[in-house]
């Protein structure tokens, strides 16, 4: 084995993580940062990342805003990014039952070539049991890659078990 085969010597780079929650409002901040290269068959390609998160609670809604802009090479001096927007909502129904909402929407396609994707979700979640949540959601998305459009609406249901 030589070290090039070594996992350290592959990928490195670094994150950065600044935030804050405060009780008043529920409001909430966050800006990451992420940096890595990795070697790959003798090239050094990077990765680059940072986002601004933002969230707030008035009466039974919470929301959180989210803008994420990331960058990849793949080849020397070759590379593609795009930003990603995301309005995620709860809105407390009764007790521990919440209406979701959110919606998405990308400048670039999922692959990192020319396109876009859009996305909205909405369902419920309930916190039946202590350590338990249900989830079911509607999801919507619709992709343009180099100019062909697809779309699809699936129906999700989740069950979380936490302790």
């Amino acid at each position: 084995w030589s070290s090039d085969v070594c996992s350290s010597d592959l990928i490195h780079g670094f994150a950065a993580n600044f935030g804050g929650r405060f009780v008043t409002m529920g409001a909430s901040f966050m800006f990451s940062y992420w940096k890595t290269t990795t070697r790959t068959g003798g090239q050094e390609l990077g990765k680059s990342m940072y986002s601004a998160t933002g969230g707030l609670q008035l009466g039974p809604i919470t929301a959180n805003i989210d803008m994420l802009h990331v960058n990849k090479e793949f080849a020397p001096g070759f590379g593609n990014g795009g930003d990603v927007y995301t309005l995620d909502t709860q809105t407390r129904l009764f007790r521990e039952n919440y209406f979701l909402f959110s919606g998405a929407y990308s400048n670039i396609s999922r692959s990192f070539n020319e396109g876009s994707g859009l996305e909205w979700m909405f369902g419920f979640k309930s916190y039946l049991l202590a350590g338990t949540d249900l989830e079911l959601l509607y999801i919507t998305k619709k992709d343009t890659i180099l100019g062909v459009d697809t779309s699809s609406q699936d129906i999700q249901f989740q069950l979380h078990l936490f302790y």
